[in-house]
């Protein structure tokens, strides 16, 4: 049964502000559960416009029994590209340790693709979970819930000169270009604040082939997409945005 639910990061908004919905689970034993957030299932009530805060990775909690943090790194690495939302594979992206969550009564390692980029976390894809024991792995989709991901299939996942066969450059690569170019793009918040994702094909503006970058904001109980921006797939890397109220026409952001 899928409902909406954020995982990411009730997390986030209870250790910023205290609030009383950071629930810590009874030890069982020797207190090493202690930390763990329990994620209370946000469809009973709507929780407003806050937006999930990604600050700087907590000290990664393990209840006994769990895989290491780098046993699920190399789970996630091991995940098809696709499933995560991703358009290069896991394996190429560091990962970003949310805290470890109690989902549906399981213990999940909560963690966030990335590109760093100027000293600056740039997230791509999508929040994943790895189970505890190793077991599972989720992906968050478009309206908050969690897929089940096949786990050892990254063999399938394409080079993008086979993706995208005009592009000069790689997926992540236009996303580092775009990532350089903030004080241009006009977002409302900080480039930390968003996900980016990437179509598995490219755009053609003006001419050019182009990468579509989609902004996400993840707020604790929906997801925004928002407007989509170009990054051209040869070597000049330009950007560009639609003109708005004029459908077709796009112009540079310098």
């Amino acid at each position: 049964m899928k409902k909406l639910i954020t995982i990411a990061l009730l997390c986030t908004a209870v250790s910023l502000c205290g609030c009383s919905s950071k629930q810590q689970k009874p030890s069982q034993n020797d207190g090493s559960d202690d930390n763990i957030i329990i994620v209370p299932d946000t469809s009973q009530a709507p929780m407003g416009n806050e937006r999930i805060k990604r600050p700087a990775s907590p000290e990664v909690s393990a209840p006994d029994g769990s895989i290491s943090i780098e046993e699920a790194y190399k789970l996630l690495d091991g995940c098809r590209m696709e499933d995560m939302y991703l358009v290069e594979s896991m394996s190429t992206y560091k990962k970003y340790y949310f805290n470890t969550v109690d989902y549906l009564g399981e213990k999940y390692y909560s963690f966030y693709p990335y590109l760093e980029v100027g000293g600056k976390r740039i997230f791509a894809g999508t929040n994943v979970l790895v189970s505890c024991n190793g077991s599972v792995v989720l992906a968050k989709n478009w309206v908050g819930s969690y897929d089940i991901v096949t786990q050892a299939a990254s063999q399938n996942d394409k080079p993008y000169t086979e993706k995208y066969p005009d592009a000069k450059i790689s997926p992540n690569e236009a996303l580092t270009a775009f990532a350089e170019k903030e004080s241009v793009l006009g977002l409302e918040y900080g480039i930390e604040e968003y996900i980016f994702e990437s179509n598995d094909t490219t755009s053609d503006i003006n001419g050019i082939p182009c990468y579509r970058i989609i902004p996400k904001i993840e707020y604790l109980d929906h997801i925004d997409i928002l407007g989509n921006y170009y990054v051209s797939a040869d070597s000049s890397k330009r950007i560009f945005q639609g003109v708005r109220g004029k459908n077709g026409e796009y112009t540079e952001l310098k």
